[in-house]
């Protein structure tokens, strides 16, 4: 995505209509101001009646940013990430205390990969009031799903 004097990180949502609409991250880590400009812009989608929040890395970082999407009536809060195994346990609680504080349903897609020198945890998860959801992995291939049902929110991992 084209900032005013950098490039920004973002993510772009294409609809089943075809519409196309973009995300810029809005907290960066130490250092990736020196490559990048910071998104200014909240972002949601409407899918199914669901206001659905995105996130972006270290936007799962500050309170504030959740806090927000919440005010604005979200449902679901959905984070791509890239968290290293020595980060994973501290990310994820603060991930699980949205979904609790909140009241949202949070999903996280975390690389299980190595990627530009890092070494990524893997294990993506959803979580929901009432705790953790599913989980893949941390080298599984696969899709973390959750779904509404009469009693709430159900999780399940399909390997790909």
């Amino acid at each position: 995505m084209k900032g005013e004097n950098l490039p920004k990180i973002g993510l772009l949502f294409i609809s089943a209509a075809g519409t196309v609409e973009s995300y810029a991250k809005m907290n960066l880590h130490p250092g990736e101001d020196k490559f990048f400009d910071k998104g200014e812009h909240f972002h949601h989608v409407n899918l199914g009646g669901y206001l659905v929040d995105n996130a972006i890395c270290a936007d799962t970082n500050n309170e504030k940013h959740a806090e927000h999407y919440f005010g604005l009536g979200a449902a679901i809060y959905v984070a791509g990430v890239l968290i290293t195994k020595g980060g994973y346990q501290a990310d994820t609680e603060v991930m699980k205390n949205y979904a609790k504080k909140f009241d949202l349903l949070v999903a996280m897609a975390n690389h299980n990969r190595p990627t530009g020198g890092w070494a990524a945890a893997g294990k993506s998860a959803i979580w929901s009031k009432d705790g953790l959801l599913a989980t893949a992995n941390e080298t599984q291939s696969a899709i973390v799903v959750a779904e509404q049902c009469a009693t709430g929110w159900s999780g399940c991992v399909i390997a790909i």
